[in-house]
């Protein structure tokens, strides 16, 4: 197996051969031991048909939102011949900028047409693709014999189905900024409910408190009220002077009693 490299590229897409209306073709897109292919159509999943990026209508310029997808044709048809085979990946310039591609790889001996491939920008930016901007690179071997069952022409093509079956943002960017900014809106409609029931308990509590604070005030007055009759009646118990006057009082009464049991009857 043999490796192609600038100089017989160059001479086999002179030929008419590697590439099929090679006149148009760049010959700076040829490198040292391979050959870049450019954008053509670009296709957008998701997208009605027949609008804008549709599988009717594709686009030739697309701004590829961070984790969106867009399928890529190519502008040039490969052709390969029955002993060679195509290895094809996307350009170190173009995958060192965040872009992500799903689906180059083989082309079998034989093939003959566009190529396409899936791209997801993996950056935090958008990245601008248009026609003509070189989006894959391929390196042709030759074989030492030609393939016995060489792959049909025109073999792979971007249809209404592989569209659909692609997503529109690989990575829910947009689905997830939707649900981040659901989240803020409930958090911030949950707290301006709370603020209102929260100024009410507040001022629930502070009402209970003040009551608490009038009653025991109350309460603490009456006590004083109480001990401070207490007091008195104590201070009285133990005053000197009251308690002669008391000995005196219960001496005359002593001697009224003795006096009115002389003059009884029965003691006559």
């Amino acid at each position: 197996m043999k490796l192609l490299v600038d100089h017989e590229i160059a001479a086999e897409v002179s030929a008419g051969k590697l590439l099929r209306n090679s006149v148009s073709y760049n010959r700076e897109l040829i490198h040292p031991a391979s050959l870049d292919l450019s954008v053509g159509m670009i296709y957008v999943p998701g997208v009605d048909a027949d609008k804008p990026g549709g599988i009717n209508s594709p686009k030739t310029i697309y701004s590829l939102a961070e984790g969106a997808t867009a399928v890529i044709e190519t502008a040039e048809e490969i052709k390969l011949a029955h002993n060679q085979l195509g290895i094809v990946f996307l350009p170190s310039g173009l995958s060192s900028t965040g872009l992500l591609t799903t689906n180059p790889g083989l082309v079998d001996p034989g093939y003959e047409g566009k190529l396409h491939l899936t791209l997801i920008n993996m950056a935090k930016s958008p990245c601008p693709i248009a026609t003509d901007m070189r989006i894959l690179r391929v390196v042709i071997f030759e074989l030492e014999e030609k393939a016995k069952k060489p792959v049909a022409a025109n073999a792979s093509a971007i249809t209404a189905q592989l569209l659909d079956n692609l997503p529109a943002d690989f990575l829910s960017v947009q689905k997830r900024v939707g649900d981040e900014v659901t989240r803020q809106d409930i958090k911030a409609r949950r707290w301006q409910l709370s603020i209102p029931v929260t100024v009410g308990i507040i001022a629930l509590v502070g009402t209970l408190v003040a009551q608490f604070i009038a009653n025991s005030t109350a309460e603490n007055k009456f006590g004083e009220r109480i001990t401070k009759l207490e007091q008195n009646v104590a201070d009285l118990r133990g005053d000197a002077k009251t308690a002669d006057e008391i000995s005196k009082i219960d001496s005359r009464l002593k001697t009224i009693e003795s006096k009115q049991h002389i003059t009884s009857p029965m003691g006559k």
